[in-house]
């Protein structure tokens, strides 16, 4: 008889598709089109919907307490079914671990296949906030990399194109015979 013992993880890139779609409707078709909009507090306030929306479109569904954070260690970004060499390429954040505010992104060239990589979802991002957004960009943190082991600890980007999300539901099976 089977029971619960690895952790099962759930395809979840759809439900994440549907947030990130939210989001850039709500950006590019609510506030970006009024010019009058387009300044820094406009920005502030988008970026305060985004635990509302996650919430409601990610959160509630799949059972989870949020707070304050969105995603964290139990999403994790892998090379998509697509894309069977992996991610083409990772930007990792240059600047040291933990460092705030923007970022220094340095392209590392793949392809990094899904056991060679092991990438937290932190968020979702674009280059250009004060323009029409594509959030094009999964914010990552990497667990394990293993072409260098320096970019460990590191914020990453990846492409949503290439990716897929898990989510690790936290369910056990356990053979027990």
């Amino acid at each position: 008889m089977g029971c619960l013992k690895n952790m099962s993880s759930l395809n979840v890139t759809e439900m994440v598709q549907r947030y990130r779609q939210a989001l850039r409707f709500v950006w590019n078709s609510c506030i970006w089109v009024d010019e009058g909009l387009r300044n820094w507090e406009s920005v502030y306030s988008w970026r305060e919907l985004k635990i509302p929306l996650f919430k409601t479109l990610i959160a509630d569904p799949l059972g989870l307490q949020t707070g304050e954070t969105m995603f964290g260690p139990n999403f994790q970004v892998v090379p998509n079914s697509m894309f069977v060499e992996g991610f083409p390429e990772i930007a990792i954040d240059a600047r040291p671990p933990g460092t705030p505010d923007g970022a220094v992104w340095r392209s590392v060239k793949g392809p990094f296949k899904s056991d060679q990589v092991k990438l937290t979802l932190l968020d979702i991002a674009d280059f250009t906030p004060m323009g029409y957004v594509d959030l094009r960009f999964y914010v990552v943190l990497v667990d394990y990399f293993q072409p260098d082991q320096s970019c460990v600890g590191h914020r990453a980007l990846v492409d949503v194109t290439f990716a897929d999300v898990l989510w690790n539901n936290g369910i056990h099976p356990m053979n027990t015979t």
